[in-house]
């Protein structure tokens, strides 16, 4: 099925008015969107696809914007150990 679904998202774009009039899509979507139907972008169609996937059938997938969270969390984690520590590339790491 994870095969199935990243060809769909990586394949043509999936937008129709008429199919997607009733889902409600977010603000974010539609502006991304406009940009794809001005400016045609690969990564920003497969973007798009996700999105409208997400939409159209909510909690069929784990939602992108999960997983970016998690991811940033995750850095902003990371830079406060570093500056908590003052780690720098040249030293070694600290014993605890």
């Amino acid at each position: 099925m994870g095969t199935d679904l990243n060809r769909l998202i990586q394949g043509p774009g999936l937008y129709d008015a008429d199919a997607f009039r009733e889902a409600g899509l977010k603000k974010n979507t539609l502006n991304l969107l406009s940009k794809v139907t001005q400016h045609p972008n690969p990564a920003d169609l497969a973007f798009l696809n996700r999105q409208l996937v997400e939409q159209a059938l909510p909690g069929a997938i784990v939602p992108l914007q999960s997983y970016i969270d998690k991811v940033r969390s995750r850095v902003c984690c990371c830079r406060t150990w570093v500056r908590c520590w003052g780690w720098l590339p040249s030293r070694s790491w600290p014993l605890i």
